[in-house]
């Protein structure tokens, strides 16, 4: 990508860049990332066209044009301004070219042309309502309603927590040390990303939740994405009798005491399922304890247990 621009003309009327805009390489040809000429001290003749971009430009990815040529429309926007205000320039812009493009399909070379201002009327009320909910701390998953796990887009809402990427660890290991086809238990399932993920590589998986609500999200996004799990509301705390025995357990058990909720940014503490994150101060390993109890009853004899667990 490159910014540019064409001297035509009586020098008076020839085009200048601002001293904030000033090239830091001008070349007569794009030289496709290997540099430019130094930069003429004077201007184009009038039938000679100069391009204008810097390799630092490019290297940042269009992130000069942002800065420098924003989109009017987006400008305009109070939704998008609390946005910036909330988040910082950055996180921002960010967000909002992940909602051009998982809502109205629009990649970020569309963002630069501007035809996120060529939207529908109905498409721009729901750009400003969405803006707004992010604005008011809503997390941009819940808002789009999908969050990407291991390459595939999972349903989610307030019932499950999003998904985060330092999970898909759990599903490695499990994945490194467990021989496909062998048996394996998720415990706290969630949206179901751990249980489905790992039955699409071929293991045969059960999948526990004490939330009928969280289970319900788990089932859709397994019917959507054709994985065979099977799904049981299940309080690990105070478990049914099982004669079954799996090869493996994995869990993301709450593992958050609650007086570190003061220290949790407000878009996780207000928003996502308290029932999901947190357990007593007095009682911080609670969960691991129960899980591992469990465990030491259904686990197979060599094994596996792996856990998530806290910094």
């Amino acid at each position: 990508l490159m910014a540019f621009t064409s001297a035509w003309g009586p020098p008076q009327h020839r085009w200048k860049p601002s001293p904030m805009m000033r090239p830091l390489h001008t070349t007569t040809a794009p030289t496709m990332g290997l540099g430019g000429a130094p930069a003429s001290p004077h201007f184009a003749s009038c039938m000679q066209r100069y391009m204008y971009f810097s390799s630092w430009f490019m290297t940042c990815n269009s992130y000069f044009l942002r800065i420098f040529v924003p989109v009017k429309e987006e400008l305009r926007m109070e939704g998008l301004h609390r946005l910036r205000q909330k988040y910082g320039l950055g996180e921002a812009r960010a967000l909002y070219e992940l909602v051009m493009q998982q809502r109205f399909n629009l990649s970020r070379n569309d963002i630069l042309l501007g035809k996120d201002t060529t939207l529908s009327a109905k498409d721009k009320a729901e750009l400003q309502i969405i803006l707004d909910r992010m604005a008011d701390g809503e997390p941009v998953q819940y808002v789009l309603g999908y969050e990407e796990f291991c390459g595939r887009m999972y349903m989610v809402n307030s019932n499950v927590l999003i998904p985060r990427p330092e999970t898909q660890q759990l599903v490695r290991l499990v994945v490194q040390n467990v021989a496909v086809g062998d048996s394996v238990l998720d415990i706290g399932t969630g949206s179901g990303c751990i249980a489905i993920t790992l039955s699409l590589l071929g293991f045969k998986t059960t999948a526990f939740d004490v939330s009928k609500e969280a289970l319900d999200v788990a089932k859709q996004n397994a019917k959507r994405l054709g994985a065979e799990v099977c799904f049981e509301c299940e309080n690990i705390l105070q478990p049914k009798s099982y004669s079954k025995h799996w090869k493996a357990i994995v869990s993301n058990p709450p593992y958050i005491c609650v007086s570190e909720a003061n220290e949790m940014d407000d878009n996780v503490f207000c928003h996502e399922p308290h029932l999901a994150l947190f357990v007593p101060d007095d009682d911080p390993l609670l969960f691991y304890r129960a899980i591992a109890e469990f465990g030491c009853k259904c686990i197979e004899n060599d094994g596996w247990l792996f856990f998530e667990v806290n910094r």
